[in-house]
């Protein structure tokens, strides 16, 4: 079994190598298309649900989100929306499930960029490739389940570990350029549409901090999520006389995260919000991700 320390070290290596992975990333338009995406997938494992305050009794959860990031020539934002229900058992602890159901918009940020296509071979023009971005738009949808083991470490102490079978479908993500200093400048679209599935298996600490004389409920979460399997980033480039389309070499998606979390909840747990979680969303998510600004994440749900 994987122990609390155990958990924080195996979490703090993830995390020092994910960030090291983001300041690698270079500033082309198809990195910030591919970190634009993985931040939102982000913003989905930190919303996973969290253990209840009171596992001796079951509840259903109706969960809200909303999530907001830029990068370069993107602007993408988020509808969060999911279902959770505990059922505890005989011994401490018990079983977390979830629905949810995440639809992303994506748009134009207009203005100058780095174009250097890792799925095109041999392309027919100089890379990187100076260009004017005229125009993005597209739409995603990410849907998934998860099951969760519960095991109460003590008074104040609990974890959790399960798998989350998740479908991201990026219906469209189509970005419109004009080259720059060629002597035959074109126009082209490049499109990151694609459909991956994953198996995420996770692992999450959650420490309650009990304080007297208030009727709120405090508590932290530590969370390692590990998707697999890991997957080449698609891409198709058109434009007249050429067209190709492929994964290429160096991009991946899904990637590993680690994230932190600090809860206040209700009296009765009628409403909880995870201010842990946006303040870390806001504060780690541009060195997670390389070129992504203004990382916005809000996370509340509400017993039914």
């Amino acid at each position: 079994m994987i122990g609390p320390r155990l958990l924080a070290s195996l979490t703090v290596l993830v995390f020092a190598g994910v960030m090291a992975a983001g300041a690698r990333a270079e500033g082309t338009i198809g990195y910030e298309a591919e970190h634009v995406i993985e931040a939102l997938m982000d913003a989905r494992y930190l919303a996973l649900p969290s253990i209840p305050e009171n596992t001796a009794q079951g509840q259903s959860r109706l969960q809200t989100g909303i999530n907001r990031v830029s990068a370069g020539s993107f602007d993408a934002a988020a509808l969060m929306l999911g279902l959770e229900y505990f059922m505890p058992t005989a011994e401490r602890g018990g079983y977390l499930f979830s629905l949810f159901g995440d639809f992303q918009h994506y748009s134009a940020n207009s203005g100058a960029a780095v174009f250097d296509p890792a799925f095109v071979t041999a392309p027919p023009f100089p890379v990187p490739l100076p260009v004017n971005v005229t125009g993005v738009e597209g739409h995603a949808e990410h849907y998934g389940l998860s099951a969760a083991r519960v095991a109460e470490l003590g008074p104040t102490r609990a974890w959790q570990y399960g798998l989350v079978l998740e479908y991201f479908d990026v219906a469209r993500f189509a970005v419109s350029f004009d080259s720059v200093g060629l002597a035959d400048n074109f126009s082209a679209v490049v499109d990151y549409a694609n459909s991956y599935l994953a198996v995420t298996p996770y692992v999450a600490l959650r420490q309650r901090f009990p304080v007297r004389r208030s009727r709120l409920k405090y508590s932290a979460r530590l969370l390692l999520a590990w998707p697999l399997p890991r997957q080449g980033f698609y891409g198709h480039l058109s434009y007249p006389g050429f067209e190709q389309a492929g994964t290429g070499e160096g991009k991946h998606i899904p990637d590993t995260f680690a994230g932190l979390g600090f809860t206040l909840a209700g009296p009765q747990q009628e409403w909880r919000i995870d201010i842990g979680a946006s303040l870390y969303y806001f504060l780690a998510e541009g060195r997670i991700h390389k070129g992504v600004t203004q990382p916005l994440f809000l996370n509340i749900s509400w017993r039914l």
